[in-house]
């Protein structure tokens, strides 16, 4: 971890709580600790003592929980200054603290980068928000770090808002611009209270150039117009060049916004099933200075939609550097473009697409194919005749494509190894130059090894990740044999397997270790999902072994039920004989159980 006490040196009942409290008490999803009460604070505390940058806030304006990332860090791709935000908490544990809001106030809020605002009943719209965020709690505070904001809506407490109408999937973009002039006008109060809240998000969070809003969904199958949430939504996009809209949960209901006076945005994200031609409305006001563009969504045309515009005409983003197109083709009475002679991306380096492959004749993307640096294709369905027909690249016709993904879902091949192998050619397929991100099949090991004993030529692979594939233990020996510059591995569950000729079971730990260890310190991460077949107290063991073996070794487990036991086993492993001559050396410890 970076900016934390290295693990030998925590005080061993600093040890104990942390394990104990973060795998017993606290509910983990991914980065984040949910704090529920006093006593969680409390508990928190020895845990502040040694992970000391949390940087994420939820501002308490209709709950009392406070949401705090520990030790994230934005990675997204067209972030560059995710490393200059940090900022450190002194060593010594916080002082006593009568509530939740009161740590929050004294002890985090300078080191946000990331604040969430719950809309419930004490709504924006009413100017309870500002109330709050100018009471004596907030009054002095400020984020001057924060440069992202996330405001989250409930529909359904705010059903006088909204108006509903009947969603015609034929006419999508029609029925928008319909129910957008019948509905009923924003009030001068709502508005007046509006620009309040967004006023004071700039006075405390001056730094705030990222946008999220996420209406929940109101479980009607009906169209929203929401006035006050349209309002709310094209606030926001002037407090912001990046603008990000998406539905929370299941959802099928869009909400039509009037964005006309909205452009000249940088990054745009939409999330929901329908509903997306404002957005692309948007995309194409604001093409000429588009940098990332992210649709998820149902009835539209995809990369058509978002190029040709209303006179037949194309439109170009000449500056658009990251493009993801998740969607499913509607029916339509356009008839489709054949994009003869237009390059409608100059500049694009990293693309996202589902169910196609992007480098046809009749595609936009044709001219893209020396540009472009990242691809991702997933593929479902279609795959196996997409795979026959496209499973190799030349160096020379991609001579900048450097991480190839390949997801591959739903398909069908009576012979697995043969599809496995298909899958890892194709996402290798453009040889030394090549670093692969993810495969979602192979789903077995015996098939991932044939894979890639078949790729003797691809041996400057760097990282590897096969989500579903569960391996022996002396598998990835193999690998990482088969591939020498490989610095990234990631699986979903590991198995001992026979032991190795010669080798007793009270010879094993050490030959694990003078086996991995030559290998494993070029790592730069080494990720198991967990262990099978095993007991927890040889779970334990085996995964303190690896990390001896490759420091930026990590191992998730997900089985709750056993926490408690799996905790007693990991402490009395570092305790124990076999274990206290390497502890010295573990720097870095990460579970997640």
């Amino acid at each position: 971890m970076n900016s934390t006490t290295p693990f030998q040196f925590l005080p061993p009942h600093v040890v104990q709580l942390i394990v104990n409290h973060i795998v017993g008490n606290f509910r983990l999803v991914y980065d984040k600790v949910v704090v529920n009460s006093r006593e969680h604070i409390i508990l928190l505390r020895p845990l502040l003592w040694v992970c000391r940058n949390f940087c994420a806030i939820s501002l308490p304006l209709c709950c009392s929980n406070i949401t705090l990332d520990i030790n994230y860090v934005e990675t997204d791709s067209d972030s560059d200054d995710s490393e200059s935000i940090r900022g450190d908490v002194d060593h010594c544990p916080p002082p006593y603290v009568d509530s939740p809001n009161d740590y929050v106030g004294h002890h985090t809020h300078h080191l946000a980068r990331h604040l969430f605002i719950d809309v419930g009943e004490e709504s924006i719209y009413s100017g309870a928000a500002v109330s709050v965020l100018q009471s004596p709690t907030y009054c002095d505070t400020t984020f001057p770090l924060a440069r992202k904001l996330s405001v989250h809506i409930d529909m359904e407490q705010l059903e006088e808002d909204y108006e509903l109408y009947d969603f015609d999937d034929s006419d999508e973009g029609n029925t928008s611009e319909e129910t957008t002039e019948n509905s009923t006008p924003i009030s001068a109060e709502v508005e007046a209270n509006i620009v309040s809240f967004i006023l004071r998000i700039k006075q405390m969070a001056p730094m705030i150039d990222r946008i999220l809003v996420k209406p929940r969904n109101s479980g009607d199958s009906r169209q929203i117009s929401c006035p006050n949430l349209n309002y709310l939504v094209s606030q926001l996009c002037r407090l912001s060049q990046s603008i990000e809209y998406r539905i929370h949960g299941e959802a099928h209901v869009p909400v039509v916004f009037q964005l006309d006076g909205i452009r000249d945005l940088v990054d745009i994200k939409y999330a929901s099933v329908r509903g997306a031609s404002k957005f692309m409305q948007l995309a194409q006001k604001s093409a000429q200075t588009l940098r990332s563009l992210k649709l998820h969504t149902f009835l539209c045309r995809g990369a058509a939609d978002l190029i040709e515009d209303n006179s037949g005409g194309y439109v170009t983003y000449p500056h658009l550097i990251s493009l993801t197109l998740f969607h499913a083709t509607c029916i339509s009475d356009k008839e489709e473009p054949t994009f003869e002679g237009a390059v409608p991306f100059p500049a694009l380096k990293s693309l996202c697409t589902i169910n196609s492959y992007p480098f046809g004749d009749d595609t936009p993307f044709r001219g893209n194919k020396a540009t472009l640096e990242s691809l991702t294709i997933h593929l479902g369905d279609f795959a196996v005749s997409i795979l026959r027909k496209h499973n190799v690249f030349t160096p020379t016709s991609h001579p900048k494509l450097r991480h190839v993904t390949t997801t591959l879902k739903g398909y069908d091949w009576h012979d697995e190894a043969a599809g496995s192998a298909a899958a890892v050619k194709f996402a290798l397929g453009i040889g030394t130059r090549a670093t692969v991100r993810s495969i979602d099949n192979p789903r077995s090991g015996s098939a991932l090894t044939q894979a890639i004993s078949s790729l003797s030529d691809h041996t400057c692979i760097q990282v590897l990740e096969v989500p579903l594939v569960s391996l022996e233990l002396w598998d990835f020996f193999a690998i990482i044999k088969s591939l020498p510059l490989l610095s990234d591995l990631a699986v979903s569950s590991a198995g001992l397997g026979a032991l190795p000729t010669g080798v007793t079971p009270e010879e094993l730990p050490a030959y694990i270790v003078s086996t991995f260890a030559p290998m494993g310190k070029r790592f730069k991460c080494w990720h198991i999902e967990s262990f099978r077949h095993l007991g927890y107290a040889e779970d334990a063991k085996y995964a303190l072994l690896l990390a001896l073996a490759c420091p930026n070794f990590t191992w998730v487990s997900r089985l709750s039920s056993h926490r408690k036991l799996f905790t007693e086993h990991l402490v009395a492993g570092i305790a124990s004989d076999m274990f206290k001559d390497y502890a010295l050396r573990l720097q870095r410890l990460l579970l997640q159980v």
